[in-house]
């Protein structure tokens, strides 16, 4: 059986609306991001295309859903003065694709396989959804509980507020609500308050079913 890694195809929502100015500072901040991950994969590696879409390999892939919902809080606690409506509510759409890879070549920045291709084909498909903004699939694994999964967490990070991806965001890195209290200037309640209205106890369960899953 061939490896399996995970990919990720992400596209900002509505990027159009960004200026030429807030179009660059997107770029910097996404490829700003890419360090991020490697806290959890030391070898995973991404790029940004066309200065608003995301593709990264993610060879342990257990870690691929925590890596998904850090980049779509990540993008959401970014600042743009031009950005639409539909981008500060939405930010990113991030498909997690799972399968094989022919190529993994960071260092000429190729990705070419079945892991990539699923991705790439559902996030076109996205392009068209007002509702979906996280989605895992697969064309070689059954992925289907898991593929629900990803469509409720995506729903609730859309959901979140600004303040609450902040906070979701650090606890996804593993810091404590004390540490996140002091980097973001807030009382140890309110963090706890913004924690607990994003529902961090059950993305937390959702995470660590997902990680301790003995296929990938």
């Amino acid at each position: 059986m061939n490896r399996v890694y995970a990919t990720l195809s992400a596209d900002i929502v509505d990027s159009t609306s960004l200026s030429a100015e807030d179009t660059v500072k997107l770029k910097e901040s996404l490829e700003g991001f890419f360090p991020v991950m490697q806290l959890f994969c030391d070898k995973a590696w991404g790029r940004v295309t066309r200065g608003d879409s995301v593709e990264c390999v993610i060879p342990d892939v257990a870690q691929s859903l925590r890596i998904a919902l850090l980049l779509k809080c990540y993008v959401k606690t970014l600042i743009f003065d031009s950005a639409s409506r539909a981008m500060k509510k939405k930010g990113i759409r991030v498909v997690i694709g799972l399968g094989s890879l022919r190529i993994n070549d960071k260092n000429n920045g190729i990705i070419d396989g079945e892991a990539i291709y699923n991705s790439g084909r559902e996030l076109d498909k996205l392009s068209g959804s007002d509702s979906i903004t996280l989605s895992l699939v697969s064309s070689e694994m059954n992925v289907g509980g898991y593929s629900a999964l990803c469509d409720i967490l995506g729903f609730v990070v859309t959901r979140a507020t600004g303040k609450q991806c902040q906070v979701l965001y650090r606890l996804l890195l593993g810091e404590t609500q004390m540490q996140i209290a002091k980097i973001l200037g807030l009382e140890q309640p309110t963090v706890n308050q913004h924690a607990a209205a994003v529902g961090w106890n059950a993305i937390q369960r959702a995470l660590a079913r997902y990680e301790s899953e003995k296929r990938f």
